[in-house]
């Protein structure tokens, strides 16, 4: 024998049967209310006069499917700025000698002898802005 299971939502504000899931935002806080077709139309109404006088601070408008956040399309392996430039400068250090450990803060006078060793005229003969040479090998790396 077949079970079938349902769950109905009810509207937050009379108890009726709700048809769709409002999100709203005041006061710098997200809300979501349950509501029936009549009260979210309602709702719409009744704030339509402060939406057309407000400003729009959010991004545009988006749809989201079930059981997904917003932000799923974004990757956790993208590398940031930061990372490449302590990634280069812990590379720098060890290809130079200096003891640097694989993760956190890299100590002040690594960081002070990477900048100094990076301070070579930035600026070619054409007086345009060129990338600072590399002092170590890219394809090498020691441990």
């Amino acid at each position: 024998m077949a079970k079938q299971i349902s769950i109905e939502i009810s509207d937050d504000t009379d108890g009726s049967r709700a048809d769709q899931t409002v999100p709203f935002g005041l006061d710098g806080v997200t809300f979501e209310i349950d509501l029936s077709n009549a009260n979210a139309s309602a709702l719409r109404t009744a704030m339509e006069p402060y939406l057309k006088a407000a400003r729009r601070t959010g991004g545009r408008r988006i749809k989201v499917a079930v059981g997904q956040s917003p932000d799923s399309n974004k990757t956790d392996t993208d590398a940031t700025p930061e990372y490449t430039a302590t990634h280069e400068m812990r590379a720098w250090a060890r290809y130079n000698g200096h003891d640097v450990a694989d993760r956190g803060r890299i100590p002040a006078s690594i960081v002070e002898a990477y900048k100094a060793s990076h301070k070579a005229s930035k600026l070619g003969n054409d007086g345009k802005v060129r990338p600072a040479s590399k002092s170590w090998p890219t394809s090498k790396r020691r441990k």
